[in-house]
């Protein structure tokens, strides 16, 4: 998409749809991107409309537009809103290069001297860098350290060991981190399993360990908001059920002072998390080397590749799924940090009730993450019977990991309790007060 057609399709969509989140426009947007002045008068009349408290639509930008509606019936043809936000990112992407441009073109021609210094090419080179260093290139509004919005989810609650080894990232589950010796550091990991069985609640498990370890991570989720994901960190952390996060019920005291010493701390956690539902595979590798530069991250995640898939040009799935799996392994090896992605796994025609374990052969859509990764860890539950009924909620707790892939190690299982109610996984191997062994066929157990 070029700069001008960039311009013309976000004027066009504020002046003719009214599902714009204008709050957001004018958070992401500044007057000065546009080229015209006519273009930057419609961000005045948002602004202005917004900053009196009127209730902003097509038809308020109309009125106030006066007799001069007719310089933009042109472009009422022109607005799509399924490309308003990649007109965005157009639009400041070619501002900032536009900007670049005038202050690299400003310090050269000071070089034109023919008595030309060495001192002065290097302070030329220097106020390139400083007037450079003024530009935030991870400027979207889906990008945010947790800390800077945890107020703000205090407000809507109330209104209703070191990490690494010298051979890697422990994910704070013994009995993972005994398989893997540690993930290093341009390791690239696939998460696996049917739908509902709970990969992202896995995810962030891990992203929790990380956290209390001291150790920072970032987070591309293209299915939950921010706010769904702090309500689990802090689930699992109280051991609060997630449902009285999710349906405002009421806390007791002892409740809310757990809730407190939770988001004291992950208001100080080195955690970052993109919701951008439109992301794609370039600007994941962009926000990643970014943050990555300006902060202590040590592993990414991306919940999860069929949707990421999906943000990607072409109509063969296949061949898009196989774009992103390189380009992460790519990620993980040029920023040398792991890179852990989810992914859905086919149903067996035979596999109806989700008694059959999953594996590695049925990753959905593509074999390159199989041929790309270089862990695989496939999870399997029993959420119903055979017979088709519920299966009893004991049952449903019981998680194994299936290691079908472990390029440096070797392959095995590891049995978990899944909290269903705090969605928090539960090593076997640090089960906490009030679990007991139990033996179920031929396999032990914990229950409480």
């Amino acid at each position: 998409m070029i700069y001008k057609d960039a311009e013309s399709i976000i004027i066009g969509t504020l002046l003719t749809d009214d599902t714009v989140d204008y709050e957001q426009f004018l958070e992401e947007v500044k007057p000065e991107y546009f080229t015209l002045k006519k273009y930057s008068r419609i961000y005045d009349i948002v602004k202005d409309l917004y900053d009196r408290g009127v209730i902003i639509s097509p038809e308020a930008i109309h009125l106030n537009l006066n007799n001069h509606y007719a310089d933009y019936v042109d472009l009422v043809d022109v607005y799509d809103i399924t490309l308003y936000k990649e007109a965005i990112r157009t639009l400041k992407k070619g501002y900032y290069q536009k900007k670049i441009r005038e202050i690299v073109a400003s310090e050269m021609e000071k070089l034109q001297d023919e008595e030309l210094k060495t001192s002065d090419i290097v302070l030329a080179v220097n106020n390139i860098v400083q007037q450079l260093s003024d530009f935030e290139l991870v400027e979207d509004n889906k990008t945010h350290k947790v800390g800077e919005m945890i107020m703000s989810y205090l407000e809507a609650l109330d209104k209703t060991k070191e990490a690494t080894t010298e051979n890697g990232l422990m994910t704070g589950f013994p009995s993972i981190d005994d398989i893997t010796c540690g993930i290093g550091g341009n390791m690239y990991v696939a998460i696996g399993a049917q739908s509902g069985i709970g990969k992202s609640s896995f995810a962030l498990n891990i992203i929790r360990n990380l956290l209390h370890q001291g150790k920072g991570a970032l987070l591309f989720s293209l299915e939950m908001s921010e706010k769904q994901i702090l309500n689990r960190l802090i689930a699992m952390d109280t051991k609060i059920p997630l449902k009285k996060f999710k349906n405002k019920e009421p806390f007791s005291e002892e409740e809310y002072k757990k809730i407190g010493q939770a988001i004291q701390f992950y208001k100080d956690a080195n955690l970052f998390i993109n919701t951008d539902m439109t992301i794609n595979t370039e600007e994941i590798i962009s926000y990643t080397a970014q943050i990555k530069k300006k902060h202590d991250i040590n592993a990414v995640f991306v919940d999860h590749i069929g949707l990421l898939g999906q943000n990607e040009k072409g109509d063969n799935m296949r061949l898009k799924l196989n774009y992103v799996s390189r380009n992460m392994k790519r990620v993980a090896k040029e920023l040398d940090i792991p890179v852990f992605i989810l992914t859905q796994v086919n149903r067996d025609s035979s596999d109806q009730y989700l008694q059959k374990r999953p594996s590695i052969s049925r990753i959905k859509e593509t074999k390159s993450i199989e041929e790309d990764a270089d862990i695989v860890m496939m999870l399997h539950r029993i959420t119903k019977l055979d017979n088709g009924n519920i299966a009893p909620i004991e049952e449903q707790k019981k998680v194994i990991v299936y290691f079908d892939k472990n390029r440096d190690g070797q392959l095995d299982e590891v049995k978990m309790l899944f909290d269903l109610e705090s969605q928090e996984f539960i090593d076997y191997k640090t089960l906490m007060p009030g679990y007991e062994i139990i033996k179920d066929d031929l396999i032990i157990w914990y229950q409480k």
